[in-house]
């Protein structure tokens, strides 16, 4: 049992290995995008596009921060992405309040 989990294991890295093109020397970046302090993402794939939904961490008081906006960004490479800047914020609705919790974006 122990020999087929290993095989098992080794046939993932080596098809992971293939799928993502690994290659010595390559590095990522991360995070992805810099301009601005983001948290809990939501990735939402559409015709080929990647969006990605974030809120936008802000200071506030010197200390705490705040959540005032959500940010969109998108790709269809995984490596050049484009900033579409504010989207939506919480003062879209009438019942929230003031912060930008975790999103999720549906079609």
């Amino acid at each position: 049992m122990k020999n087929r989990i290993t095989k098992v294991l080794l046939v993932v890295t080596v098809l992971m290995l293939a799928v993502f093109q690994v290659s010595e020397g390559q590095t990522g970046t991360n995070p992805i995008y810099k301009d601005a302090f983001t948290a809990d993402p939501s990735p939402f794939l559409y015709n080929g596009v990647m969006y990605v939904y974030v809120g936008h961490d802000e200071a506030y008081n010197g200390e705490a921060t705040r959540m005032t906006e959500w940010l969109c960004y998108s790709t269809t490479d995984m490596k050049n992405w484009t900033n579409h800047g504010a989207v939506m914020k919480p003062t879209d609705f009438k019942w929230a309040s003031k912060d930008a919790w975790a999103a999720q974006v549906v079609e």
